[in-house]
């Protein structure tokens, strides 16, 4: 026998399931780090929060490096708009970047057919507004 799984059906699982699998309510964000040097003393770096860069944890944050980080979202302006290297990431922006274990395991679940269903999910528990979800390893 030969089941039909609709998109939409397919979609309404996978919303479930992520919100099964992360809980909204338990993630945290704080602003990602931006490296600035101070143009009066040429040996001064100045650490700076960035904005348009912001880092979604699960747990107590105790640093990038060693914290349970599920995503970095980055805004329109995380990204030069002199540089036309940036332009590409600009036109994507905001992008919602799926981090680690997170993003492999919902491409083991889901491949690719997980993206916009996590984009409505963070939408609604984030009131930010996401254009391109991605991953990263």
């Amino acid at each position: 026998m030969k089941t039909i799984i609709s998109e939409n059906k397919l979609h309404n699982v996978i919303s479930k399931y992520i919100d099964d699998y992360l809980d909204g309510n338990k993630i945290d964000w704080v602003y990602g780090l931006d490296d600035s040097e101070n143009e009066t003393e040429w040996w001064y770096d100045e650490i700076l929060e960035n904005e348009n860069f912001l880092i979604f944890y699960n747990g107590d944050w105790q640093g990038e490096e060693d914290s349970d980080v599920v995503f970095h979202y980055f805004e329109v302006d995380y990204y030069d708009k002199n540089d036309p290297s940036s332009k590409p990431y600009r036109d994507k922006a905001p992008i919602l970047e799926v981090q680690g274990k997170y993003s492999e395991h919902l491409n083991s679940m889901f491949n690719h057919h997980w993206k916009g269903p996590m984009k409505e999910w963070f939408e609604f528990y984030f009131k930010l507004p996401v254009k391109t979800v991605t991953t990263y390893y």
